[in-house]
């Protein structure tokens, strides 16, 4: 069969990593460690698992960053090589009882499908994605399918998925809407990782497949005071503003936005011009509460924004209750030190890598940052429950198989990763596989 594998190739994953960095390229590298491959079928890891035929295989900013080289070293030692990748799958059941059923995979590997006894308490309780075994059990390490050698993944023609695993598809849901439900399963958990009230004003960093599910999951679920997204593109603008958010704006307009939004004053930026030396240049002072008493006005300060040449904002007084990144670069971190309140909270949603962070205004203003990873299981209202199934139910409602963009052979795998790489500027979300 084909597949579409990464080998454990430290010259092919440095010197890709090399080339994007000094060229800038997104498009696919002739050197990048994925190759299109003739393959058999990893042999069955135990009982109770199935053989899928994948309808639909999602392309998932985590399967760019590992084609490009950029995957932290952090990861080689929860994988095992060669690995197929691709979890975001709708596909067939191909033998056992459930034949000719239609699913969707929860990728996420644990003491369950691992066959661990006792499992962890983690997995006891329902959280699969704190499994504390990744590396251990009957199949070699991996923390999700398309991340193992025994499971395969997606970008395949087919692959094994435990039973626990397994979601049948609602009959009217298309494949579509299908191979959205994994990514919405993790942008549900971010939702719920962030701990929002209804009275907090809430931003989510990046309009990607996994911020713009996380906004459809903080509407839905949770339904705060505010919620501003950050969208670069147009047509992510245009997703945000069908699925719900109140504020779109592009990131460089962020601050000014969410100092609006909260009534906070701003900080100028450090590489700006002082705001006394400006004060000099301009020859207009920012009013104090004396200068306001003596014009007659409320004896309160001017807020402004206007420090630096441009009014340009370096981080806010005050700033949003909760900050969700879904980009997970050193910039988007940055930015989310700058928006949230002192005490916020910002939840990492996006896969970061190796990054440097200034991380005084985290100690400083005692803001909390938190992981979300994945899925397992969700507090709503009194009762847990499984995120898989809150996704299947949020897809279903939000209609968000519309995200999905383009479809490619695996034969044109070239095409489609470059394509996922410039998603947005081809005025695309959702790029995947199709062995339709």
């Amino acid at each position: 069969m084909k597949s579409l594998q990464v080998e454990l190739n430290l010259a092919r994953f440095a010197s890709t990593k090399l080339i994007n960095s000094f060229s800038g390229k997104s498009g696919f590298m002739p050197a990048s460690p994925l190759l299109l491959k003739d393959t058999e079928l990893p042999p069955k890891p135990g009982q109770n698992w199935y053989r899928i035929k994948p309808i639909l295989s999602g392309i998932c900013g985590s399967d760019l960053a590992t084609v490009r080289g950029e995957t932290s070293g952090y990861f080689y030692r929860i994988v095992s090589f060669p690995f197929t990748l691709g979890h975001e799958i709708v596909g067939i059941v191909q033998d056992g009882d459930l034949a000719g059923q239609r699913v969707v995979i929860e990728s996420v590997l644990n003491c369950g499908t691992r066959a661990i006894e006792p499992m962890c308490e983690h997995c006891k309780n329902g959280d699969i994605q704190l499994c504390e075994n990744i590396t251990f059990g009957h199949i070699h390490p991996g923390l999700q399918i398309g991340f193992c050698k025994d499971t395969g993944g997606g970008w395949a023609e087919e692959l094994w998925a435990h039973q626990s695993q397994i979601y049948p598809i609602p009959e009217g849901m298309g494949d579509e809407d299908a191979v959205m439900v994994e990514p919405t399963a993790c942008g549900i958990h971010a939702a719920f990782s962030a701990g929002i009230r209804e009275d907090d004003d809430v931003v989510i960093l990046g309009a990607g497949t996994i911020g713009l599910t996380t906004l459809a999951a903080v509407k839905d679920y949770l339904n705060p005071k505010s919620i501003t997204i950050t969208a670069k593109y147009p047509i992510q603008q245009s997703a945000a503003l069908l699925i719900g958010a109140d504020i779109i704006v592009k990131p460089s307009e962020l601050l000014r936005s969410v100092r609006r939004t909260t009534n906070s004053m701003a900080v100028a930026p450090e590489a700006s011009i002082p705001s006394v030396l400006m004060e000099k240049l301009l020859g207009k002072g920012e009013k104090t509460r004396q200068d306001n008493k003596e014009l007659g006005g409320a004896s309160t300060p001017k807020r402004t924004t206007d420090i630096s040449p441009r009014g340009l904002v370096g981080r806010l007084t005050k700033g949003a209750d909760v900050v969700i990144d879904c980009i997970g670069n050193a910039s988007s971190i940055s930015q989310a030190l700058a928006a949230v309140k002192p005490g916020g909270k910002i939840v990492l949603a996006g896969m970061p890598g190796d990054v440097k962070v200034d991380l005084a205004p985290l100690w400083q203003r005692e803001i909390s940052l938190v992981g979300a990873y994945g899925y397992g299981r969700e507090l709503l209202g009194d009762e847990h429950t499984s995120t898989f199934s809150l996704a299947i139910d949020l897809v279903e409602r939000e209609g968000l198989g519309r995200l999905v963009s383009a479809k490619y052979p695996l034969s044109r795998y070239k095409e489609a990763i470059a394509h996922a790489n410039n998603a947005g500027a081809r005025e695309s979300i959702k790029i995947v596989f199709s062995n339709e």
